[in-house]
């Protein structure tokens, strides 16, 4: 079974179930506990990890994930007013994401920072960016976790369903779903949907990012392997 039909290659000349080939480093944050790096296309990412520190809510047992979402369109302003409408959820949908995959037992009361950095913008797909490289950054701080989690996003343009859709790809589209997948114990940890789509290409676009968290998460292994060997 196909996930999508045989259809022409897009702009960029990929076939439609096909992502980028992602650039992956770890290590990149000298202050920080733990951190990453991660470059599709022209939008590039960067996620810092630090503490355990206390937890600030005192009827919590178990440890927490705290994220914080940082994107250039909104950094003139963050110091100022805040992060944007977009930031808060970004970071939200980052907390969820990434705490099904962290043993937050194994820190109680205390809390993790994630700090995720977009450095640059062009080709869409931040906050899938951002979870994959935050989750390859708590791997490198040495944070125990039962499983890394990979995220992609895809959208429907026309009736076609589009695997890591360029930002050209998204402001054409009707609707966009992004996943989040821990691929060894096989769950989603997040699913978001934006726009309008009919269920049984909403159901193909669901697939289609899990199958690509899936070929993500190989490609992540391959890096903090690549790491050790390169350490030892």
């Amino acid at each position: 079974f196909s996930l999508v039909s045989q259809m022409a290659p897009r702009l960029d000349g990929r076939p439609q179930a096909q992502f980028r080939v992602p650039y992956f480093n770890t290590g990149v944050v000298s202050q920080a506990r733990g951190s990453a790096y991660l470059e599709v296309g022209k939008t590039k990412v960067v996620c810092s990890v630090y503490g355990p520190k206390p937890y600030l809510n005192e009827f919590a047992e178990a440890g927490h994930v705290h994220c914080e979402f940082r994107h250039p369109s909104s950094t003139t302003n963050t110091y100022k007013t805040g992060p944007s409408p977009v930031e808060r959820a970004a970071s939200d949908a980052m907390e969820q994401a990434l705490e099904m995959g962290v043993m937050v037992d194994k820190f109680p009361k205390s809390q993790l920072d994630v700090q995720a950095m977009v450095l640059e913008s062009g080709d869409g797909n931040e906050l899938a960016l951002a979870i994959t490289c935050a989750s390859l950054a708590l791997c490198d701080a040495g944070v125990e976790m039962y499983d890394l989690v990979a995220a992609c996003t895809a959208c429907t343009l026309k009736n076609e369903v589009l695997l890591d859709p360029t930002e050209a790809e998204l402001k054409q589209s009707s609707s966009a779903v992004t996943v989040a997948f821990l691929g060894t114990v096989s769950e989603m940890s997040l699913l978001t949907h934006t726009g309008t789509v009919d269920a049984p290409l909403l159901e193909q676009a669901v697939d289609l990012c899990i199958d690509g968290c899936m070929k993500i998460t190989h490609t992540m292994q391959a890096c903090l392997q690549s790491k050790l060997t390169s350490n030892s």
